[in-house]
């Protein structure tokens, strides 16, 4: 599915344009109904089934709105759920087949001011059109709801700005899984929203060959992190360093001279002097 691919750029791309997606999936008319509200990406609340109320994912995101958008958000979550078993019998799919419905819809902000809102379906992992559909949900493109989605956007950055909080950084050597060989890594954590840059530097000179990275991954407490590694060349006495910036913050982490002690390059016995911060 094409707008699968739009998320992806979001969470991982500059801070601007922003955008807030409602997304929602329902696995066959009876089955669960899953649905969860993302700033730029990143999860901010979810329907919780049990209860079919929307809750925050994160513990800022409940100061950064009001009673009547909590409350826009627990109806928004009893009437969608509806909306997807009316939608999911209307295409007819044939009884005690597995069937998946996804719809995605939101606004995109971009840093000059337009807006662009969007209301998309998926059936079974394709793209539907949804023109023949009778859906009763307000038009996603309607002035209301566009006011609204923008609204709603701007409360989540304003609140999320004030909540900023500046990544860890580790810089660390460790040998290759299958190779055996010395990796510098450098990992980055605890950053909550768009993915700080990471450079190595061999030598005060930048490494864009050979770099290997693990993407951004969750930590299973709302915060992200990221790790980057380069082999370590045969020269010895060689420093290593990273730089690690996100907006106004900027940090370098370095290794010493690195010094094999014997046993080659296939050994594992090396000497780097301790991380130090800049």
């Amino acid at each position: 599915m094409r707008w699968i691919y739009l998320l992806l750029f979001l969470r991982t791309g500059s801070s601007s344009p922003h955008a807030l997606v409602h997304m929602g999936a329902l696995l066959s008319p009876s089955g669960p109904f899953l649905h969860s509200t993302l700033l730029d990406g990143l999860p901010v609340a979810r329907c919780k089934p049990e209860k079919e109320i929307l809750g925050p994912t994160q513990p800022w995101v409940s100061a950064a709105l009001g009673t009547e958008d909590w409350e826009r958000g627990d109806r928004m979550c009893r009437e969608e759920k509806a909306r997807f078993m009316e939608t999911l019998l209307q295409l007819g799919d044939p009884p005690g087949v597995a069937s998946v419905l996804q719809k995605r819809r939101g606004c995109v902000l971009e840093d000059d001011g337009r807006v662009t809102v969007f209301d998309d379906y998926g059936h079974n992992g394709e793209d539907l059109d949804n023109s023949s559909l009778t859906d009763s949900s307000p038009a996603t493109g309607s002035v209301k709801d566009k006011r609204e989605c923008v609204a709603l956007l701007k409360k989540l950055l304003k609140r999320r700005k004030k909540r900023q909080v500046h990544p860890e950084v580790f810089v660390f050597v460790k040998m290759g899984k299958f190779t055996q060989l010395p990796y510098f890594s450098c990992l980055t954590t605890g950053f909550e929203f768009e993915a700080p840059k990471v450079r190595l530097y061999r030598k005060r000179q930048e490494v864009t060959r050979g770099v290997w990275s693990s993407g951004v991954r969750p930590n299973g407490d709302g915060t992200f992190q990221l790790r980057k590694s380069v082999e370590i060349t045969e020269e010895e006495g060689q420093e290593y360093h990273c730089r690690v910036t996100q907006g106004s913050f900027s940090e370098t982490r370095r290794l010493g001279s690195c010094f094999c002690l014997g046993g080659g390059r296939g050994s594992k016995i090396w000497s780097l002097c301790q991380p130090s911060l800049d």
